[in-house]
């Protein structure tokens, strides 16, 4: 049985590449205009961390549904990227970056009856672009006793907005399954790979002889779909389910009762056809808490060009014997 249109699959993916190269093409030829103007304003660099997600998968003992206390320690996985970013203002820079992080889910986790019972699971690998504003309301410079620069501290806010690739698996009895290829919830199509989000967040910086940058992140993305754990809304039939893995990850009810018991679970009715199996009206959203080392460059500043470039003109004209 074929689960899904490789085909379709592929296509897909590579409109994605596509875009993301010409949005990696826009940011250098962005970034490499403005580095001739650039005094120390314009770094590059990697970041490293951890991801947590917020939707309706797992959660605290006792705490409703996506919020931002709707988390598990235990499925916090791992986030790594890069970006470059200028200041453009003393007060503001923009920044672009990629990040790859993966993030995961598990109703187990919780010891909340209704969604313990529920027993969905999931992880998925996001690969996300983004394009943000900072602006520093904490600023302090240290100069050196001759006045030059020397290294600097900022403390920010940021927000912007982020397009990024999705894919969402479960584990069942040593195999992963792709879910959207599945329908769990029998959809009619399957819901797009690729979606949007307004991260938002704060972080700081300090540097150190000039070049090199230390700084630490941590922001949220609140996304425009609701599938990234492949949960969203009700139970489907089980004749509305295109595949035999679809019935048997659909509902998982029977796997946490054959181990636990009925007793302290809702009636196994509760996870019917018809019944809530997520909540379509609150997004997905994931968060990232990364550091990161970045260097920054040295350009021509406009004080460099106006004080040095007349006399390295008269330099070059020499007297004619």
């Amino acid at each position: 049985m074929q689960l899904f249109n490789k085909n379709y699959l592929g296509l897909e993916v590579f409109f994605y590449i596509c875009f993301m190269r010409k949005l990696i093409l826009f940011i250098a030829i962005t970034l490499s205009t403005v580095y001739a103007k650039a005094q120390y304003n314009f770094d590059f660099g990697v970041n490293l961390g951890a991801s947590s997600f917020l939707g309706e998968l797992g959660g605290p003992n006792k705490s409703p549904q996506n919020n931002f206390l709707d988390m598990n320690l235990e499925s916090t996985r791992y986030a790594f990227g890069g970006f470059a970013r200028y200041r453009f203002h003393k007060s503001f820079a923009a920044k672009a970056s990629i990040n790859y992080l993966r993030v995961s889910g598990a109703d187990s986790l919780t010891q909340e009856p209704t969604k313990r019972a529920r027993n969905l699971s999931f992880r998925s690998d996001i690969l996300e672009a983004s394009a943000t504003l900072e602006y520093y309301f904490i600023k302090v410079n240290d100069m050196n006793r001759t006045g030059r620069y020397r290294n600097d501290f900022r403390a920010y806010v940021f927000g912007g907005f982020s397009a990024f690739y999705f894919k969402p698996e479960a584990f069942y009895q040593g195999n992963w399954y792709d879910l959207r290829t599945l329908r769990t919830e029998g959809q009619e199509e399957e819901y797009d790979r690729i979606s949007f989000a307004i991260p938002f967040g704060a972080g700081f910086y300090f540097t150190i002889k000039r070049n090199i940058r230390l700084g630490m992140e941590i922001g949220y993305r609140a996304s425009f779909t609701d599938y990234i754990d492949d949960v969203s809304d009700v139970y489907a039939s089980p004749k509305d389910l295109p595949f035999a893995q679809s019935i048997l990850l659909a509902n998982r009810t029977q796997e946490r009762r054959a181990i636990e018991g009925d007793e302290k679970f809702p009636h196994s009715g509760f996870y019917q056809e018809g019944a809530k199996r997520g909540n379509p009206n609150s997004n997905d959203g994931y968060m990232l808490g990364q550091v990161s080392i970045s260097y920054a460059l040295r350009g021509r500043s406009s004080f460099y060009k106006a004080r040095y470039n007349s006399v390295i003109h008269k330099r070059r004209k020499r007297t004619k014997f």
